[in-house]
């Protein structure tokens, strides 16, 4: 790997792990301090060359990110297809993993330096591989809650261990896959909607937050396009479940930086209007949604911005829209005991009627005799 000199002119060290501006990715420092320093100076240039990118986007990559992009998704599509086969069917996953410190695989001595529950990441991962699912309604890969939380508390239980895993760049896709996992978990939380279900959003956030910052170190080492595609998708939907979380607690002050981050990116991606999920709200408070507008949002505008976000979900429309998706995520109850699912799917619907929910076979024949009365076949 070649050295590279420290930007900031008072330093202008040399090495190999100089850190790129989160940015612009041209200038680039040997710690923290240096950035700031140079930050007053560099600012404005900054600027310039993310708003030249977005005018001239990609000279070279813009093509070859997009059939890249497409690859990525038809593999995956591929995978997702497969591992529902298999779960379908019955069909065990035997499932064998490339480390930085040896393959795990199964009837195999686990490698020094991989955790001793790194199980619950590859069993996370098959299910989180099945996908999001083309149905409208259909919860896809969201109702395996549980095995993406137990990989959670793996991680809590082992965090120093995990995080020296996730730090070695050939471990690099291993943490791309607990980003995606992490954040659907998150997801969950956040839509349920309860106060407890934020705390525990908000800590899965945090976690996620950690091993993103990893994985972004893993990724300026690489410097390979594709895997950098993969990293600004992962950070971008990390923003996205920050700023829903904010929204839905009314933490309009700490929504301000990551409707910043999030309108950032979909300007320098150039998206068009069909796939903006902030950008086009601009023009309902007056704001064209160029370039030069969004990198020079005052703090006025937006909060301006926010406010409509905040009326976009006080809506009528917005609404019935949360309590939907509060629905589908939604915790059962025992129709018999009263006892409360712990995560999504625990228990069992009623096979003829597929309305009420039970938590053993012992507590569904016990409330047969009443059930019975009002139960009417699908």
């Amino acid at each position: 790997m070649e050295q590279q000199q420290c930007s900031n002119p008072k330093c202008q060290t040399s090495s190999t792990t100089l850190k790129k501006c989160t940015r612009c990715y041209k200038a680039s420092y040997c710690n923290t301090k240096c950035q700031s320093q140079h930050w007053k100076i560099h600012k404005k240039e900054c600027t310039n060359i993310i708003i030249n990118e977005v005018h001239t986007p990609y000279p070279d990559q813009p093509r070859n990110l997009h059939h890249e992009s497409q690859e990525i998704n038809r593999k995956a599509g591929e995978t997702a297809k497969a591992t529902k086969k298999a779960l379908k069917q019955g069909i065990p996953i035997l499932t064998i993993s490339s480390t930085a410190q040896g393959m795990v695989m199964p009837n195999a001595p686990l490698p020094d330096g991989v955790p001793y529950n790194f199980a619950l990441k590859q069993q996370a991962q098959n299910y989180f591989a099945t996908g999001v699912s083309s149905k409208e309604g259909n919860l896809g890969n969201l109702k395996y809650e549980k095995v993406y939380r137990d990989y959670y508390d793996g991680i809590l239980e082992l965090e120093e261990e995990w995080m020296t895993f996730f730090a070695h760049v050939e471990n690099y896709i291993h943490a791309e896959n607990t980003c995606g996992i992490l954040g659907t978990l998150a997801t969950v939380y956040r839509q349920r909607g309860d106060e407890e279900s934020h705390k525990l959003c908000e800590q899965v956030l945090n976690m996620e937050e950690k091993v993103l910052k990893i994985y972004k170190m893993s990724v300026d080492a690489i410097d390979n396009p594709a895997t950098y595609h993969c990293y600004e998708g992962l950070e971008y939907k990390y923003n996205i479940i920050r700023f829903n979380l904010y929204l839905q607690q009314d933490r309009l002050k700490e929504c301000e930086p990551v409707i910043r981050k999030l309108l950032e990116f979909e300007v320098k991606k150039n998206l068009d209007f069909d796939n903006q999920n902030y950008l086009w709200v601009l023009t309902t408070i007056g704001v064209v949604p160029s370039p030069e507008n969004v990198f020079h949002l005052t703090k006025g505008q937006i909060r301006k911005l926010l406010q409509k976000f905040r009326d976009m979900q006080q809506s009528n429309i917005g609404q019935r829209e949360t309590q939907e998706i509060q629905q589908r995520v939604a915790l059962m109850q025992c129709s018999s005991c009263g006892v409360n699912e712990g995560s999504i799917g625990e228990f069992k619907a009623c096979s003829r009627c597929s309305k009420i929910y039970y938590c053993s076979r012992d507590c569904q024949k016990k409330d047969w005799k009443t059930h019975k009365k009002v139960c009417n076949k699908k």
